[in-house]
């Protein structure tokens, strides 16, 4: 994966973290009855301005992903659909989930107006899950028009790890086996149940860690029991990029040293979970930040030194097994 590649795909992510943030900052909010006019005018129009450098940003990505196409030959025009469908997807999604929701102004607009916005909100919901099947389709088959180191090639094989990883993650949340107590410290327990997505990004890279993180989303939000995870914009988006960032971490080192390549990965997976399950819970005004950093300074940083032991024993000791067959 080349530099224009990475930064386009670091450029969308910002870019979405960043519209969040000002989507938030521009909606209306239930204390805007008794805030001074002049304060809610400035937080929309701070709001007005991150969108549109969100989008600024978010042009300059894809046509970095894009020029990597025609300059480079590192992708192929399949493979780049594929990842604006799926950026295309997660905007639908954040608008239609929002839609969905009641506003703190429905008390002063007529009924018909309220359903019409849900109902395109459900649309949109749909929609996103159409685009998301679309991307998956465009980046199957053009990996498979171009399979270089370049493009991820979605086989048999990584299905099946996808469904197997994915398994775990469920398993070791239905057991309780995924939550490590922590003893002497803030922390009561610790999860490692994103670690196999951390495994299947370095393992079998990013589209698997993509999927794996998918499925353990959307298991999370499927058993939610606590607000925070209830949000599909909070515990499916995040996960989503925990292997690809894990893969980019990993893929960065490993030349250089296995044991710190698979360490770094581990750390890097862990804390992509934690800043955007807890970024996105600020954004969405379930959490307050004041909590959410004494979170992520606790059980964030337990979670990332668990991920980088576990993903260094079992990377390693499969790398190891590895090596055995092919001889």
């Amino acid at each position: 994966m080349n530099r224009r590649v990475i930064t386009g795909i670091i450029l969308l992510v910002v870019a979405l973290i960043i519209f969040g943030f000002g989507d938030f900052m521009f909606q209306p909010h239930a204390e805007d009855v008794v805030a001074p006019v002049e304060e809610v005018e400035g937080r929309q129009t701070t709001g007005s301005v991150l969108i549109l450098l969100a989008f600024i940003l978010g042009v300059i990505g894809v046509g970095s992903l894009f020029r990597s196409i025609y300059k480079e030959g590192t992708m192929n025009m399949k493979v780049a659909i594929g990842l604006v469908l799926l950026l295309a997807a997660l905007l639908m999604l954040y608008f239609g989930y929002d839609m969905m929701q009641p506003h703190p102004d429905d008390h002063l607009t007529p009924g018909s107006e309220i359903e019409s916005r849900q109902s395109t909100g459900t649309l949109l919901v749909f929609a996103s899950l159409a685009a998301v099947l679309g991307s998956l389709a465009f980046l199957v088959t053009g990996a498979r028009q171009r399979q270089d180191e370049f493009v991820v090639y979605l086989s048999v094989r990584n299905i099946v790890i996808s469904g197997i990883l994915a398994a775990i993650t469920i398993l070791l949340g239905l057991t309780g086996l995924g939550f490590i107590p922590i003893p002497f410290t803030p922390v009561t327990n610790a999860t490692v149940m994103h670690v196999p997505v951390i495994l299947g990004g370095v393992l079998e890279g990013p589209l698997v860690g993509l999927i794996t993180g998918g499925i353990f989303g959307l298991f999370s939000f499927l058993r939610a029991a606590d607000p925070l995870l209830a949000d599909p914009l909070i515990a499916i988006l995040p996960r989503l990029f925990i292997g690809v960032t894990a893969f980019l971490a990993y893929t960065a080192l490993k030349n250089r040293n296995l044991v710190l390549a698979c360490a770094v990965a581990g750390v890097v997976g862990s804390l992509t979970n934690t800043i955007l399950v807890l970024g996105m819970g600020v954004i969405r005004g379930i959490l307050v930040l004041e909590l959410a950093v004494y979170t992520g300074l606790t059980h964030g940083l337990a979670e990332a030194a668990l991920a980088a032991i576990c993903t260094v024993i079992l990377v390693t000791g499969i790398q190891r097994v590895r090596r055995t067959e092919a001889v």
